[in-house]
């Protein structure tokens, strides 16, 4: 089984329990990588912490 993609977000982009993912992300995740709901990623927050 493969490891889900892995992005980078800004800390403020956190706010417990969900976590939002704006922009060109969004983009890449729904055309190139073809990812939908239900998918996993993983969220690197530049602090150490990592949210799947």
């Amino acid at each position: 089984m493969s490891k889900p993609p892995r992005f980078f977000i800004a800390p403020d982009q956190v706010r417990d329990p969900s976590i939002s993912v704006m922009g060109e992300d969004v983009r890449h995740i729904r055309t190139v990588l073809r990812k939908g709901p239900g998918d996993l990623l993983t969220l690197l927050d530049g602090q150490g912490r990592e949210y799947t």
